[in-house]
């Protein structure tokens, strides 16, 4: 019997890393089902940014995506147009109000532009969100299981009207991960709703790592069968291979792709109330100026910068430019997107390096004071990331290093054997089925 399943995505992309593969795999073994994604913006591509991959992916497959302009009342659909051409831009590009009200201090008046930006974007949020029929999107898609992007907060529009719809049908919520693995073992466990209940009966936690353990979150000693260790369908070999199969280049010019996450501006000391996952910019920084040396050594080698969602497009491009790389780019795209294009990977603290690390591609950590908190935070990643192949513990060893995986382009089989150790691999069929 086939079954409606929607994939609700709140945030970002990291939550999609996770479903795409599982619903490219869901549709080989289940064609019948009707699969769909909602992304809770008014235009998805806020959420996608210039990213192409998914979307392509899930049309193959024939699954349907949704925002929420595609339920606007039908008196203002006249807008839409209009509408999407101010949510298509990514919130994280814009500066904060709290930013521009800081440069305004310092007289550098040329933010009153932003500020103006800012709230002609708020007035059109304000606006728009009274004309989008949000108590018709759940029934729309009578989904028979919601694969849920669970949050910390869940403040988008709307957001009361759909948890109400999924406290009163109460079909099977699933709580997805939305990386490989967490900060430790418990924290992996995120409440459904953190203004209401914390876990409800009709709710199931998925787990990706075999030692996660957080049922502990919520006072158990042991899990119980809404605890279900799905493993990470990102590392499936059937998956990564098609991915591959997709982009791979033909032409002699190398690729580094460098896995980057959201760091502080230049001279921007750190305070207490900042995330330690937010890099110095040094952190950032030097092992930049360390891959430009190596493709100034090297003949036709393009350098092409994974963003972290988060990363400001604008700041990103800005400090790029100042370190005087000739050959580079910038992307949002899927980690599954590149994985043909590139030879090697070069890669800051971050779960979606284990991706190319385990489709063979030399994959090389750089340690900096974020990773070695990770480590001694839970002692199950220090031995995964201590023990990967290309690991570079001193910054000045980086040349080095990415030399020789340029030079010596091989099939990483002990990273794959390595990380997979860490995964219930043989309970990955069984989620395909559970639903």
């Amino acid at each position: 019997m086939s079954k409606k399943i929607l994939h609700i995505v709140i945030k970002n992309t990291s939550s999609l890393d996770f479903v795409l593969p599982f619903f490219w795999k869901l549709k080989k073994r289940h064609p019948k089902d009707e699969l769909s994604v909602l992304y809770c913006t008014f235009d998805k591509r806020s959420i996608l940014r210039t990213s192409s991959f998914y979307s392509e992916i899930f049309a193959e497959i024939g699954v349907k995506e949704y925002d929420f302009l595609d339920f606007i009342r039908p008196s203002m659909r006249f807008l839409k147009k209009l509408f999407r051409r101010v949510f298509k831009g990514s919130y994280t590009d814009k500066r904060s109000f709290f930013e521009i009200k800081k440069n305004l201090k310092k007289g550098r008046f040329w933010v009153i532009g932003d500020l103006l930006l800012l709230a002609y974007y708020r007035f059109f949020y304000l606006f728009i969100r009274k004309f989008v029929d949000f108590a018709s999107i759940m029934p729309f898609f009578d989904p028979d299981v919601i694969l849920l992007d669970n949050r910390a907060k869940s403040d988008f529009p709307g957001r009361d009207v759909i948890f109400s719809y999924m406290y009163k049908v109460k079909r099977k919520v699933v709580l997805i991960p939305h990386a490989p693995h967490y900060r430790d073992p418990v924290s992996e466990f995120c409440p459904f709703d953190e203004k209401g209940e914390s876990f409800p009966s009709f709710c199931e936690h998925w787990m990706p790592m075999k030692y996660g353990e957080p049922w502990k979150a919520i006072g158990l000693d042991r899990p119980d069968n809404r605890f279900v260790y799905s493993g990470y369908p990102g590392f499936d070999e059937e998956w990564l291979t098609f991915c591959k199969s997709r982009t791979e280049k033909k032409e002699k010019t190398k690729r580094i792709l460098f896995i980057i996450r959201r760091f502080l501006d230049k001279g921007i000391e750190r305070t207490d109330d900042v995330d330690y996952y937010i890099l110095d910019f040094e952190d950032f920084y030097k092992p930049l100026l360390l891959i430009k040396e190596v493709m100034q050594e090297l003949e036709d080698v393009e350098l092409i910068i994974k963003a972290h969602p988060s990363n400001n497009y604008r700041k990103l491009v800005n400090v790029v430019k100042q370190s005087g790389i000739k050959n580079w780019t910038i992307t949002y795209e899927s980690i599954y997107a590149l994985l043909g294009l590139v030879d090697v990977v070069v890669s800051l603290p971050s779960t979606i390096l284990l991706v190319p690390a385990m489709a063979g591609i030399p994959t090389i950590l750089v340690m900096n004071k974020l990773q070695f908190r990770i480590n001694e935070r839970w002692p199950v990643l220090c031995e995964l990331y201590l023990n990967m192949y290309y690991k570079v513990d001193r910054i000045s060893d980086l040349p080095g290093i990415l030399k020789k995986a340029l030079t010596f382009r091989d099939r990483q089989t002990k990273d794959i054997e390595h990380i997979g150790s860490f995964y219930h691999n043989e309970m990955d069929a069984m989620i395909y089925d559970s639903l």
